[in-house]
């Protein structure tokens, strides 16, 4: 099994100890939900798997670098280096932008980027820096006009992922990364020095306004939990890059989520949503990150009751099922689910927030 860190401490929940991080990481490296030429499928369900899903293939790529590193094992990456080509070709395929359902997406190109960013820093894979600059002037085009999604020829659907949206705050980190190398002269720059810090903190206070400790996407109703974390973990990603004036925003939004925790430690879908509702995994597994990086011991309850969640939601065969009643076994629930445990065995590191 993977040794990914000694020296743990044992005084925790049965549920998230280092034997439920082997097992789940070697389920998402081994078995059937990452296809032969390295793509995770979203899910494998009764009939099989999904669709392959580049934006989830960089999570679990992120992933295994941060496990790789805190392991001093290289083997971890040697074993999944098809899923790093994977991410390049479908790159190349559309000049630097991921593109799904005949649209290019900033969230999920900016999750490959971010997942290339830390390969090409750490590793001697191929990784181009002028691919890359193409990834990064997308994201930056998209968000100067502020947009969720490329050019389109058609009426895009009213979903919280085309639009210009909370979530795309997961966005910046990986801008703020890129735009570090380029400084440095490890990547290429994207016009003037400047252009990408004064775009970050326009996008900022597009959302959370300087001095706002309760931004307007707090009280939108109802309420995706899953993008609603996604916002915080941009803002508190950020946060751990130097920019100031957050932290009332991340405290804020964090004590939301404690209430909104179900007495079984799920959290819902929705918000606001009655006819909508299942406690999905992915959901609950980034509120454990959050209570985690923010305040571990004020939340230690909210904490122990996500993780017993989620260990009881794991699939005989490996891997997390996505909620109570959509019962396939989720790989971006699971990426998520392992790094909750692993931060709640040596505490976070929040620049390596998947």
């Amino acid at each position: 099994m993977l040794d990914y860190r000694a020296g743990l401490n044992t005084d925790l929940s049965e549920a998230g100890r280092k034997e439920d991080i082997d097992r789940l990481l070697e389920w998402l490296i081994s078995s059937p939900v990452r296809s032969p030429e390295g793509a995770l499928y979203a899910w494998i369900g009764e009939d099989g798997p999904s669709f392959k899903y580049p934006e989830v293939t960089a999570y679990f790529v992120k992933l295994c670098v941060i496990a790789d590193s805190a392991a001093g094992n290289p083997g971890i990456m040697e074993k999944i280096g098809n899923s790093v080509d994977y991410l390049v070709e479908e790159l190349e395929k559309n000049e630097g932008r991921i593109n799904h359902n005949s649209r290019d997406y900033v969230f999920d190109t900016a999750m490959v980027l971010s997942a290339l960013v830390a390969v090409r820093s750490k590793y001697d894979m191929p990784v181009s820096k002028e691919l890359l600059q193409s990834t990064a002037r997308f994201i930056v085009d998209c968000l100067i006009r502020k947009k969720g999604v490329g050019i389109v020829t058609d009426d895009l659907p009213d979903r919280w992922s085309t639009g210009y949206n909370p979530h795309l705050l997961k966005v910046l980190p990986a801008l703020c990364d890129y735009n570090t190398l380029a400084i440095s002269g490890d990547m290429e720059p994207i016009g003037s020095p400047g252009i990408i810090d004064g775009l970050i903190k326009e996008v900022l206070n597009d959302f959370v306004p300087r001095g706002v400790s309760a931004p307007e996407f707090f009280s939108v109703s109802p309420l995706y939990t899953h993008a609603f974390c996604y916002a915080l973990e941009g803002l508190i990603g950020m946060r751990a890059r130097n920019r100031i004036g957050l932290d009332a925003a991340i405290i804020n939004g964090v004590e939301l989520l404690s209430q909104w925790q179900n007495e079984d430690g799920s959290w819902n879908n929705w918000q606001g949503a009655a006819d909508k509702v299942q406690r999905p995994a992915d959901a609950t597994a980034q509120a454990i990150r959050l209570f985690i990086i923010v305040d571990p011991v004020k939340y230690e309850n909210n904490i122990k009751r996500g993780i017993d969640y989620l260990k009881a939601g794991e699939a005989p065969g490996g891997g997390l099922y996505y909620s109570d009643r959509n019962m396939h076994q989720n790989a971006c629930a699971t990426i998520f689910a392992v790094q909750a445990f692993m931060w709640n065995l040596v505490g976070p590191d929040v620049k390596t927030l998947v």
